[in-house]
Parts: structure tokens; C-alpha cells; sequence
């Protein structure tokens, strides 16, 4: 039905687990190709917007698992469990993680999912049900997991060149960057038990001009052979920020730490958390200088 690479991957997916791939695609269509509109699955948002995957968000996931189980009952519940997973262990390989971290954050997911059902009033299928399905989908993907990896993130890194891959994994670093920087400009407050908070509007601006200039510097870097070990940089990246996973939030002297730590170990690694710092504080800078600009042409 869904004739592409990630289709190839999704069905051996399915069949790594045991699903019928067939009711899977029709899963599939629902949810992501051509999704209900939102008030549809979760009435209470009386939202007229069609959402693709709606339903990855813990808080929204019983919602569509009752939508879905109406129409293809618990097969196909088992089957949206691993449309979501997938998005998941995606999102994650697009970041550079480990197996293990990968590992820890889908089974993370599942679990979550688990306590979000059982507070939710299901109307078409019966909460402990529902729980004894994700569990089900739990225990083969921990007997499968490292073949569902090894899956996709072969055809991650056959569509993403190494400069995006190095981007992906550094967006965590550069979103705390762009929050440093936005409050410095007067855009959020700091507050040291809930980490950095900032204005809404302001970082979304901010971050997607950072994105853009944070993969043009990158790029123009490994061509010169400023950056040369772009999977090590990852690696290192990744096992850096797994310490810090066990923290609530991250506070900014934990994040310091960290980036100190890191440029001392590793030249290479110095120039691109350089890279970094540079490209947020040029993104917020643009972006305020934009700000000023609309706010004083909406004056006049």
C-alpha cells in the first residue's frame, strides 16, 4: 500500500514481531496517511485539524487506542503500539543513540503508555486489555530489539548524510544554548529547580533559524576537515548526555559541567560545541533583531 524504503522497514518490523503486516498498513493509513480529524479520537479538544499521528503523545495515546481498537480491534491495537514505537526508535536513531539508550527509552515509552491507560475510560476495548497488549508488544520487542534497531538504522543512515546525522545529535545541546542566549536578551527567567524556561514563541523562532545554520556550519566544516569523526562525536555525545538522564531537568550548572567537561577531552569535540555556542547565539540574535523590527513596523 505504502510503497517506499521505510514500508520495507515497517514490514519487517512486523515481521520481527509477529503481525500481520496487511492490517498494520491499514493501521498505518489511518493514523498517519490520512488521519481523522482530532475531535474525532478526543472530543473533549473539539479540534477541526487532522493530526498525523495523533496518538504518539503518552497523554494521547488511550484516546487513539480506543479509535483504533473500534475499527480493528486488538490486532490492531497491537499494531498502532508498533507504529508508535517505530516513530520512536526513528526519532531516536536520527539522534545517534546507542542501542541501549534506544533501548531504555522505548521501553520507557511502553510503560508510559501503560499508566496513561490506566487512568483513561476506555469505550471500545477494556482498559486491562488494552495493558496486557502493550506488554505483549513489550516482551517481543525486548526479545527483537536489537533487529528492529539494526533495521532502521540502516535505512537512517542510507537516507541521511553524516553532517545530518552529527545536526540531529546535537539538538539537545543547541536548544540549551538557544535558551541560554534568549534570556540573556531578556526573553525567560531562570529558575534552578525546573531548569530553563523561555518565552514559547521565541525559542521555536530561535531554534529553527539555529537548525538551518547549525547544518550549514557543520557541512562546511567536514569539507574542510575541521570535523572528521563525526560517529565519534555522536558516541561521545550521547554517552555525556545518558548521565545526566536520570536528573528531573537539566539545570544550567549540570549543562556547564557537561560542556567542560566534553571540550576537554577532545580537540575535535572543542570545535564543534564552538560550533554550537556560535550558531545559537548568531540564531537568537537574528531572531531578536527580527522581533524589534515587526514590532516597530506594527507601532507604525
Amino acid at each position: 500500500m505504502h510503497n517506499d524504503l521505510w514500508s520495507h522497514v515497517l514490514e519487517k518490523l512486523c515481521h520481527l514481531l509477529g503481525l500481520d503486516y496487511h492490517l498494520y498498513s491499514k493501521v498505518r493509513e489511518v493514523v498517519e496517511i490520512h488521519p481523522p480529524l482530532v475531535r474525532e479520537v478526543f472530543p473533549a479538544l473539539n479540534e477541526d485539524v487532522r493530526e498525523r499521528n495523533f496518538g504518539y503523545r503518552k497523554h494521547d495515546f488511550p484516546w487513539m487506542c480506543d479509535y483504533v481498537a473500534r475499527a480493528f480491534g486488538v490486532d490492531g491495537v497491537r499494531c498502532l503500539v508498533l507504529h508508535f514505537l517505530a516513530i520512536h526508535i526513528r526519532r531516536l536513531v536520527k539522534r545517534g543513540y546507542d542501542a541501549d539508550m534506544i533501548g531504555e527509552s522505548s521501553l520507557g515509552l511502553l510503560h508510559d503508555y501503560i499508566r496513561e491507560c490506566r487512568r483513561h475510560d476506555f469505550k471500545h476495548i477494556r482498559g486491562n486489555v488494552v495493558e496486557e497488549l502493550i506488554r505483549d508488544i513489550l516482551g517481543r520487542v525486548s526479545t527483537n530489539l536489537d533487529a528492529i534497531v539494526d533495521a532502521i538504522s540502516s535505512h537512517i543512515k542510507a537516507s541521511l548524510s553524516p553532517a545530518m546525522l552529527l545536526v540531529n545529535s546535537a539538538l539537545n545541546l543547541l536548544a540549551q544554548e538557544i535558551r541560554i542566549n534568549l534570556i540573556s536578551m531578556g526573553y525567560g527567567g531562570y529558575k534552578k529547580r525546573r531548569g530553563l524556561r523561555v518565552d514559547g514563541k521565541a525559542f521555536s523562532k530561535a531554534f529553527g533559524i539555529a537548525r538551518r545554520l547549525l547544518r550549514e556550519e557543520i557541512e562546511a566544516a567536514m569539507s574542510v576537515g575541521k570535523i572528521l569523526h563525526p560517529e565519534e562525536i555522536i558516541s561521545k555525545l550521547n554517552k555525556a548526555i545518558r548521565k545526566l538522564r536520570g536528573k528531573s531537568s537539566l539545570t544550567l550548572d549540570d549543562y556547564r559541567d557537561m560542556i567542560e567537561k566534553l571540550s576537554s577531552e577532545d580537540p575535535e569535540m572543542k570545535k564543534f560545541l564552538e560550533i554550537i555556542r556560535r550558531v545559537a547565539k548568531s540564531a537568537v540574535e537574528l531572531y531578536h533583531k527580527n522581533n524589534i523590527q515587526t514590532q516597530q513596523h506594527t507601532t507604525i
